[in-house]
């Protein structure tokens, strides 16, 4: 596995444990349940429940894979996650079902997505990041109780972005908030993904098990980039509409110093990741006479940019177009 290809998907790796938007005097303002009753207390276990439950899953992963010119195909296999409720956890991916592989590229397959596990297991899968930004984008239905999933009594969620199509449907255990299914629906309410869990345990045994080692980061503080970082930041200044900015920190992998600036719209995410490659700071050749290089991983995409003596990297689950823009508009 070279550096270059995962080197997106390492800097993805340590991404926070949760936004940090501020709080609302009432976050459940507008939030419009049409199922009945109060807005489920559970909804504010949600962001953190993934990093606070104590559990073991063994779940059933199946996406839709689309790429330009090709028929989409299925993407399915299981997966095994450990979580200590203390921030610490682990993702092993255990088969792949579909599609069918040689032998080689099954296990390469295999590697490369417990490679991924700090993206797999905070980012791949949708979840509420951010309340109070997530309930002014998206509208929620209560659309199911008294449901089981792997043992677990469940409530269902139906969730839709008010602005964009297509919609999601969580089983949320109460008591925890966490997720064990997610089921994602595009705009005529076809399925296109599905995480299922088949079989939980509230009380593994972790002592076998070796936990997610996370990278070294620092907040940054964008007021001043240049004694941290050792360059100015080329911040984007356009990001899709709903996203707000939520981390700013300083990233060191490999002997490199990158600046990361994380987005939410409360429940989806989008990275903008610079760094200074060396030479002087000017780029004034427009992006296209540079490289670009375009990674698709399930429905996220990544685009890495190298413009002058500068890198770039964005990543999200938009289109390239919306991910080049905010290159472009972090240029002079």
């Amino acid at each position: 596995m070279s550096k270059l290809f995962l080197l997106p998907f390492a800097l993805l790796l340590c991404l926070p444990l949760g936004c940090s938007g501020g709080a609302d005097a009432n976050p459940t303002e507008n939030l419009g349940l049409t199922a009945g009753g109060p807005m489920p207390g559970f909804l504010e276990r949600m962001p953190r429940a993934p990093f606070t439950t104590r559990y073991y899953a063994r779940r059933h992963v199946t996406q839709l894979i689309s790429k330009p010119g090709a028929p989409a195909q299925m993407l399915v296999y299981t997966e095994r996650v450990w979580s200590d409720g203390q921030g610490g956890f682990r993702v092993e991916a255990e088969q792949l079902i579909q599609p069918s592989l040689p032998p080689a590229q099954h296990n390469l397959f295999l590697l490369l997505q417990t490679a991924r596990e700090g993206f797999m297991y905070r980012v791949r899968d949708f979840r509420i990041q951010d309340l109070p930004t997530f309930l002014r984008g998206y509208s929620i239905r209560v659309v199911g109780s008294h449901l089981s999933v792997a043992g677990q009594p469940v409530e269902r969620l139906e969730v839709t972005p008010r602005a964009g199509s297509g919609y999601h449907t969580l089983d949320v255990v109460p008591q925890t908030g966490l997720v064990l299914r997610c089921v994602q629906y595009d705009a005529n309410a076809v399925e296109i993904g599905r995480v299922e869990t088949l079989e939980y345990s509230a009380n593994p045994d972790l002592s076998q098990v070796t936990l997610h080692q996370e990278l070294p980061v620092q907040d940054l503080d964008l007021a001043n980039t240049a004694a941290q970082l050792g360059y100015e930041l080329r911040e984007p200044t356009l990001v899709p509409d709903g996203f707000e900015r939520t981390k700013s920190e300083r990233v060191d992998l490999g002997g490199e110093t990158w600046a990361r600036l994380s987005y939410t719209d409360g429940a989806d995410q989008l990275f903008f990741l610079h760094r200074r490659t060396g030479g002087g700071l000017t780029m004034n050749d427009p992006l296209t006479a540079h490289s670009l290089r375009v990674f698709k991983v399930g429905p996220w995409t990544i685009l890495d940019a190298k413009v002058n003596h500068h890198r770039f990297l964005a990543a999200g689950r938009q289109s390239k177009d919306q991910l080049q823009m905010m290159i472009e508009s972090a240029l002079p």
